[in-house]
């Protein structure tokens, strides 16, 4: 049987994006109205559900942050905005 390959495995993979959003949320939620639900991990992607819970609200709120950690090769190095 073949040896299995991960195809991304030479690949730069952008985890720092997953911290910044964390930081972010830190700074409006105290930790304790948030509960993070974690993808299965995968080898190419990372996707995070956030439940948030305002104190002073009468809702809540879902949060999806991630999916690939790759840079995006169908833009090139950079997009231009319009």
């Amino acid at each position: 049987m073949a040896e299995y390959k991960n195809p991304f495995s030479d690949r730069k993979h952008y985890y720092e994006h997953a911290e910044w959003i964390d930081e972010h949320l830190d700074k409006f939620f105290d930790e304790n109205l948030i509960t993070v639900f974690h993808e299965i991990p995968t080898l190419d992607l990372h996707l995070d559900v956030y439940f948030i819970k305002p104190e002073n609200a009468q809702f809540n709120i879902l949060l999806t942050s991630g999916m690939s950690t790759l840079k995006n090769e169908r833009f090139g190095k950079s997009r231009k905005s319009d």
